[in-house]
């Protein structure tokens, strides 16, 4: 043990202790006064900084809607009747039989277009000179001068623009046709998403311009602010502005925007005695340029009030802290042997501490890559923890595919049968599985990772940059497995066979490999040590489902990972219906063992009244001749039956509950609350509007300011910490979010006593 720090002199060191603080305040001083000259600078670019992120996060809402504007399409297009109706030109029994059908399909489908800037939509079919939506079915002509009421002068301006491919994915003005409307058309090929074969048909959505407006309301609050945003030819799209119109052309604006060498991309200019600042936003969905011109008085309006306020703040800290110099360092001076000794114990609380959880990893490592291999990591959280704490490296660029490696159980000597005793020490299969890691890191690289599932079986999870179906690869691994045979087999009489799965790219869908790796080592023999999933014969006429795959739908129907259920059917599917050309009762042996494995299931669930009427009609479900496609159906609605409530929307509940214990987070997004429950932002926002009538972002902002109007009223919280407390970036937001919703500042309302005016 160290000894004590002998304090000789009190009075030379309390003279150091004051020395050392004194110099140290001065230096803070002058540092502080030295910035204060440059504070202007860092609060503008703070400012734009600022600014520049809440302009993105607008045009990242915009591009989000024609993000999802694109998928409806996509989804519109893959409608076998909508296909057929859009080839055909002799209007018949047939044609109108597909209409209705297809009206039907887009009435199903165009359930998001209440969360869309969309007032209408339909779908053009050039061939046949018709529009189809969910509401109408009529023709071209009719529809612009009767159920529009457009000017009839200018119908064939209005049949070029709509029969245009060329025109597709820009805003297309139709104030032209009716000076009241101030909506654009947009427009996609449906084509352009099913490259299988050609559709002669457009999706025509018809956005509003006050919708779109919204979408950048939080950087329009100024009367003088404007949005200008052309496409990637810098040709004009739309204009958003409030009470300002630029002197200068708005294209000359634009190349201002785009000469700025700021990392905001941000630029100030001048018109007469007002300044203004234009910021440019690239969209990284369709390449358009967006640019905000604001006036530099509303922009930095805090700017001046800011400074003086640095400035007040810097003396006081200097008078105060001198005053604390003499406290602070009489404080100080204490025996240092207690805080070495203390020192000396946290260090070794550390060490110990290390050590346990150095001692836990390869406990935590087996359970992961256990979970890679079983499926059972669903959410995008999980994948992040797991390829961080195994180091999996290339997701979604690399491919990577599971080497299932089996050993002969009777060249085992120390393995023995249950029941019997054991001739051999527990060393022996410690040096038996140190050596077999050793040789297959050896082989394989030191970066695969290895799944020991049983004495004889290992999976070893493997990568490349080509896929493992092509032949150079396919030949390189066997030829490496080969090697390891012989010289296992020379070395140790160890005969160990390989089976090889297909490649994934995603982490979730791993199992699948896995599955298929299993599959393929239970084909190998003597004479054929490996073999590849992919070349595995399929013609045997048997069903592929085996007891493995059966564990795993059973998993995933109880922990309700809809996601992985869809999967295992889509891989039940390709194997039995593509792969294999079963017999009619062959199929029925497969849809057999489905319905058992759902039976299983339902019987393990409590008959609990709220899931009565779900079990009669599930039950009677099974006792009807189902196709695959049923079965996975009654897999889904018995996969919901386990997250299901009692009483209402529950899900929306619990967010609802989650959101009011988290409203003070600032990170709180649609996406954070869509990966914390397992669902998609474009459902979840859906969701929530149908459940509660509003958007996410306007019942956050609203318990927000419920919650800023309660430590207005009955706390002495700072003003100025106010908006730390809620959820918001900075004080700016806070402020005006808190002025829309009450009509005057936080300040006002504190001052009257809280009182509404």
């Amino acid at each position: 043990m160290k000894k004590p720090f002998p304090i000789e002199n009190n009075k030379t060191l309390l003279f150091r202790f004051v020395t050392s603080y004194s110099m140290i305040i001065i230096l803070t001083l002058v540092l502080g006064f030295f910035f204060l000259l440059s504070v202007r600078t860092t609060s503008r670019d703070y400012t734009y900084r600022q600014n520049y992120t809440l302009f993105k996060e607008s045009v990242g809402e915009m591009d989000a809607s024609l993000r999802l504007l694109s998928t409806l399409t996509a989804q519109i297009g893959s409608n076998t009747h909508l296909k057929n109706l859009s080839s055909q030109t002799e209007r018949n029994a047939y044609y109108y039989t597909l209409s209705k059908e297809s009206m039907t399909y887009l009435s199903d489908i165009m359930v998001m277009q209440d969360i869309l800037p969309v007032d209408s939509f339909y779908v053009y079919l050039p061939d046949s000179g018709y529009l189809i939506s969910p509401t109408l079915f009529m023709d071209r002509e009719l529809y612009y001068k009767f159920d529009r009421g457009f000017q009839n002068d200018l119908y064939d301006t209005w049949l070029s623009m709509v029969s245009s491919y060329d025109n597709c994915r820009t805003l297309l003005p139709l104030s032209r046709f009716q000076s009241q409307l101030s909506s654009y058309l947009y427009k996609l090929p449906l084509s352009a998403f099913h490259s299988d074969i050609y559709q002669p048909a457009i999706a025509c959505f018809e956005l509003d311009t006050a919708s779109i407006k919204a979408y950048f309301q939080t950087v329009m609050e100024s009367p003088y602010a404007m949005v200008y945003v052309t496409d990637e030819k810098n040709a004009p799209l739309f204009t958003l502005s409030g009470d300002y119109t630029p002197k200068k052309p708005v294209a000359e604006l634009a190349a201002i925007a785009d000469r700025s060498s700021s990392p905001y991309q941000t630029e100030e200019f001048r018109e007469g005695l007002r300044g203004y600042t234009i910021t440019k936003i690239t969209s990284g969905f369709n390449r358009w340029q967006y640019y905000l011109i604001q006036p530099n008085s509303y922009l930095l309006n805090d700017l001046t009030t800011y400074q003086v306020t640095y400035l007040i703040v810097i003396l006081l800290f200097g008078i105060l802290t001198f005053l604390l110099v003499y406290w602070m360092s009489r404080t100080n001076i204490k025996p240092f042997e207690q805080m070495t000794n203390r020192l000396e114990t946290s260090r070794q609380e550390n060490l110990t501490l290390q050590d346990a959880l150095q001692k836990q990893r390869p406990l935590v490592y087996s359970a992961y890559v256990a979970r890679i291999m079983k499926g059972s990591v669903s959410s995008e959280q999980d994948v992040r923890e797991i390829a961080d704490f195994l180091q999996i490296k290339g997701l979604g660029e690399r491919s990577f595919f599971v080497l299932y490696v089996s050993v002969k159980l009777e060249q085992l000597e120390f393995y023995t049968e249950e029941g019997t005793e054991a001739s051999q020490s527990p060393s022996r299969l410690n040096e038996y599985e140190t050596m077999l890691y050793r040789s297959f890191y050896k082989y394989f690289g030191s970066d695969i990772l290895i799944y020991h599932p049983d004495v004889n079986s290992f999976a070893l999870l493997l990568s490349s940059e080509e896929k493992p179906g092509t032949p150079a690869l396919l030949q390189s691994l066997e030829d490496t497995f080969t090697t390891l045979h012989n010289e296992l087999l020379k070395e140790h009489s160890i005969w160990i066979f390989g089976g090889l799965g297909d490649s994934n790219k995603k982490l979730p869908f791993f199992w699948k490999s896995y599955q298929q790796a299993l599959e393929a080592a239970s084909h190998t023999t003597d004479e054929t040590i490996f073999l590849s999933y992919k070349h595995l014969n399929r013609s045997s006429g048997l069903y592929y489902y085996p007891f493995e795959m059966a564990q795993q739908l059973t998993s995933f129907i109880q922990a309700a990972n809809t996601l992985q259920i869809q999967e295992i059917f889509k891989l039940i599917h390709r194997e039995n219906a593509d792969y294999r050309s079963l017999s009619a009762e062959t199929m029925k042996w497969l849809l057999s063992d489905l319905r058992t494995t759902l039976v299983k299931i339902r019987y393990s669930m409590e008959d609990t009244p709220e899931n009565k009427e779900f079990f009669i009609r599930f039950d009677t479900a099974l006792q009807i001749e189902q196709t695959l496609d049923g079965m996975e159906q009654l897999a889904l609605e018995l996969a919901s039956c386990f997250r299901r409530k009692p009483e209402g929307n529950q899900l929306i509940a619990r967010i609802q509950e989650y959101i009011t214990k988290n409203y003070y987070d600032a990170d709180l997004s649609l996406k954070k609350i869509s990966e914390e429950f397992s669902i998609s932002e474009s459902y979840f926002s859906y969701l929530f509007k149908t459940e509660t009538g509003r958007n996410f972002s306007e019942y956050l902002e609203e318990l927000r300011m419920s919650q800023a109007m309660i430590l207005i009223r009955e706390t002495d919280t700072p003003l100025s910490e106010l908006y730390s407390h809620l959820g918001y970036n900075n004080p700016n937001s806070f402020r005006r979010a808190f002025k829309k919703v009450y009509g005057d500042s936080p300040k006002a309302f504190r001052t009257s006593g809280g009182t509404e005016t």
